[in-house]
């Protein structure tokens, strides 16, 4: 009965420090969450420039052959 108890006392304690552990990693991913937002994103007319001059070089090398 005594090991039972030492065995729940000290899961118990060990699910206890988890959580600390938890809090920890969810203050990383919000700040983490914050720097992405920060971050540069490409507005829709780069975007559209890219795909365009990668559609243009796909032609010229089929163009050539190539």
């Amino acid at each position: 009965m005594k090991y039972i108890i030492l065995v729940l006392w000290v899961s118990a304690l060990s699910s206890c420090k988890q959580q600390t552990d938890n809090k920890q990693l969810q203050n990383r991913i919000d700040s983490l969450e914050i720097q992405l937002a920060n971050s540069y994103k490409p507005g829709f007319g780069e975007l559209m420039s890219s795909i365009q001059t990668h559609h243009a070089k796909l032609w010229f090398a089929g163009q050539n052959e190539n």
